[in-house]
């Protein structure tokens, strides 16, 4: 694989992390249309000892789309 598409790619793994930690909500409320990434991090989210972030959103339906998601407007637009 060439470099810069494992770069975006590690990029976008990170920004649909970061939003999934941002965007938390139990397991009842996600849709398993949402990328893997967020699934797997809210996983992470639902492990015994877990830290969850101290300001839970909980805005159901919808992942940001790309553009949104490589703005810092997307996070000021949803706080």
């Amino acid at each position: 694989m060439p470099q810069h598409l494992s770069e975006i790619d590690t990029q976008e793994e990170s920004q649909c992390r970061s939003w999934a930690r941002e965007n938390y909500v139990p397991l009842a409320e996600r849709s398993l249309s949402w990328p893997l990434f967020v699934l797997d991090e809210m996983r992470r989210l639902d492990q015994p000892g877990a830290v969850k972030p101290p300001k839970l959103l909980l805005r159901v339906g919808r992942v940001p789309s790309d553009e949104e998601l490589a703005t810092e407007g997307h996070r000021r637009n949803t706080e």
